[in-house]
């Protein structure tokens, strides 16, 4: 989808790659995220609801932070980091399930400077919107859904996750990387 806006608005692209801290015996939900440079946004609510303890959180950091380096050498290679200072950023993603993280994200982007953060998903729970909305200066969503439990994956009729061969057939077709 980011490749998709990036080519309608002629625009430079880049991946900012963050992973959710999945909770202990499920790898679908998280209690937070956490970006490359190592920016940890926790959803304290969960955490204190379950309630997690100390060794969890610490597991479910440890598994995020090293699903989250594999999949950033697998995408981004060698490349460097995009430099988003003084630029207009649009953040986009699949759909938001908690929102964390599109947070941490957006909290990349604002930590290096990026002059306007715009979030676009196609599909979000209210709650997210309003949990992502104060980290972004605009939030974009075309299918607003309500109620307590959301998965990205009903919002489509066809979805599927891509694998590894199907995401780096599309960045190889990006003509435009940020520099």
């Amino acid at each position: 989808m980011g490749i998709a806006v990036s080519q309608r608005f002629g625009a430079p692209f880049d991946l900012i790659v963050s992973r959710k801290m999945p909770l202990p015996h499920t790898r679908e939900a998280g209690f937070g995220a956490i970006t490359w440079d190592d920016i940890v946004v926790y959803n304290e609510e969960l955490i204190a609801a379950i309630p997690l303890n100390q060794y969890q959180i610490e597991q479910g950091l440890s598994v995020a932070r090293k699903e989250l380096h594999e999949r950033t050498s697998l995408l981004r290679g060698d490349r460097p980091w995009p430099k988003v200072k003084n630029r207009f950023v649009i953040l986009v993603d699949d759909g938001l399930a908690s929102g964390f993280t599109m947070i941490a994200a957006a909290t990349f982007a604002r930590r290096h400077g990026a002059a306007k953060i715009v979030a676009a998903v196609p599909t979000a729970p209210v709650h997210s919107i309003s949990r992502v909305a104060p980290c972004v200066d605009e939030l974009v969503c075309l299918n607003i859904r309500e109620g307590l439990s959301f998965a990205v994956a009903d919002a489509y009729v066809e979805w599927h996750d891509l694998t590894e061969a199907e995401v780096n057939s599309y960045l190889q077709k990006v003509s435009i990387w940020i520099g």
